[in-house]
């Protein structure tokens, strides 16, 4: 059975270690060639983000992250549609311990948090401007 997952938003690039091959997998991997490895055919993996994105390199562990992780990744960027203030409050809240699955929209209404800086007045984000919501590195 061939399950395609599919990914409209940009999570940047993963990085992964094939413990069949023994050896870092060298090509560059999506969210979406994450969410469909097929660990009988292509090897036992484990994969993480390679720290392009700052909202994903601060919503998921650095170390190994699984699927299921990656998905509730794709769902806050979809249910926040992508907008950088609310992604940094989800970081904010990823950082202080919160759960990838229970960060909603709603649960982040509920915070009442706000987002300061530079980087919110222009048409881009820099990683300054979200530093302090994300867990040290």
């Amino acid at each position: 059975m061939d399950v395609t997952q599919q990914s409209t938003n940009d999570l940047g690039e993963f990085e992964g270690f094939n413990f069949r091959d023994q050896s870092a997998i060298m090509k560059t991997l999506t969210a979406e060639d994450v969410l469909n490895w097929d660990h009988d055919r292509d090897g036992e993996a484990e994969f993480w983000p390679a720290g392009d994105n700052v909202f994903v390199r601060g919503l998921l562990p650095g170390t190994a992250c699984t699927a299921a992780e990656v998905q509730d990744v794709i769902r806050l960027y979809e249910e926040l549609e992508d907008c950088p203030q609310e992604l940094a409050k989800a970081v904010y809240l990823r950082g202080r311990g919160a759960d990838l699955s229970d960060i909603t929209r709603h649960a982040i209404d509920d915070c009442c948090l706000y987002v300061f800086g530079p980087g919110y007045f222009t048409d881009h984000v820099t990683s300054n401007s979200i530093r302090a919501g994300l867990p040290e590195s």
